[in-house]
């Protein structure tokens, strides 16, 4: 009969994901979410000449219709990208 010499926690890889143990992934995902809130808190009020044409394009179509959609300025698929 063949005796495992290595338990099986010593055959593990410590770097590996599925070798964490629970608590330690939970914190590690709310670390991520509470650094990507900050992030994003921490550039709310950013504003880039694209994010206003996008705006501007966007209320234009609500109030005047799918015809606002054409532009000479823009290219036909800039509303779509």
């Amino acid at each position: 009969m063949h005796q495992p010499t290595d338990s099986l926690e010593e055959q593990r890889d410590p770097f590996s994901p599925a070798g964490t143990p629970p608590n330690r992934r939970f914190f590690f995902w709310c670390l991520v979410l509470v650094l990507g809130l900050l992030n994003a808190w921490a550039h709310r009020n950013e504003v880039t000449p694209d994010s206003i044409s996008y705006i501007e394009i966007a209320s234009a179509t609500a109030l005047g219709g799918l015809h606002q959609l054409v532009s000479a300025y823009w290219s036909p698929l800039y509303r779509f990208s």
